[in-house]
């Protein structure tokens, strides 16, 4: 197929239109002569642009052809079909890897010790958590998951890692040398954030969800480092092959030839 693929700030559609051409796939450099459009996963986010560019998402898909598709999520009407290659629940689980990595990585540019044999709190049992819990224990890290769940707490706790409810984060907060939120709601009040030690750190995870009001966090001294985007910065072509991997799974189901 013919594809035109937008390339944000993001170094994964960079490598995903390599990616594509690798496999065979034609890159057009107008969106005109393209089959197929691969915008990026929250594709217009403002309803009004292009996610991560200055482009006009109307006039964007204006100049594809009548019988063009645009890969990516949208929460607005289209001029042409749009495939959500975001429904493919693969990528959800694969990209653990690279935004825990990412996580870890922010954590040793950050911090003048050791991940081995420090505190480490991880909020919510997602994805991300559950697997960034399991890697950090790997290096030695004593760890804590916090959770609503009892489920979640259960598999924490059969996981050899110390459990805390999200409720009672304050009881455990203090005793913490790092805390990683990866969950996208703000479980992390002011009350949490008074609690963080001068010499802790914060990783935010979910900062696309504002679960953490910085602004506050300055005031009160937490110190607090967003880890937005990490397979992009980290792991873009590790990253980039999930995308184009979910591309074809959702493009077949629609019955495109790829």
């Amino acid at each position: 197929m013919k594809f035109y693929v937008i390339q944000p700030n993001d170094k994964r559609y960079e490598y995903a239109a390599r990616l594509l051409e690798q496999d065979g796939h034609q890159l057009t450099p107008e969106p005109e002569q393209a089959e197929a459009a691969v915008l990026p996963m929250m594709a217009c986010q403002d309803g009004v642009h292009i996610t991560g560019t200055a482009l006009i998402f109307d006039d964007f898909a204006a100049r594809l052809p009548e019988n063009g598709v645009i890969f990516g999520w949208l929460n607005r009407e289209s001029p042409r079909p749009a495939l959500n290659y975001m429904a493919d629940r693969a990528p959800r689980y694969l990209n653990a890897v690279p935004t825990a990595e990412g996580a870890l990585l922010t954590a040793i540019e950050n911090l003048p010790r050791t991940i081995w044999n420090s505190r480490c709190l991880v909020l919510g049992r997602g994805h991300v958590g559950a697997y960034l819990a399991r890697l950090l224990q790997s290096l030695g890290a004593k760890v804590t998951l916090a959770a609503r769940k009892p489920e979640d707490l259960a598999y924490g706790q059969a996981c050899g890692y110390e459990t805390a409810e999200l409720s009672r984060l304050t009881e455990v907060i203090s005793r913490q040398d790092l805390i990683f939120n990866a969950i996208p709601a703000r479980v992390l009040g002011e009350a949490e954030l008074r609690e963080v030690r001068s010499d802790s750190l914060v990783i935010e995870l979910a900062a696309a969800n504002g679960a953490i009001d910085l602004q506050l966090a300055e005031k009160i001294g937490a110190n607090v480092v967003v880890g937005g985007s990490l397979p992009g910065k980290y792991s873009p072509e590790t990253a980039a092959r999930f995308i184009v991997d979910a591309i074809y799974r959702t493009g077949r189901a629609a019955g495109l030839p790829l």
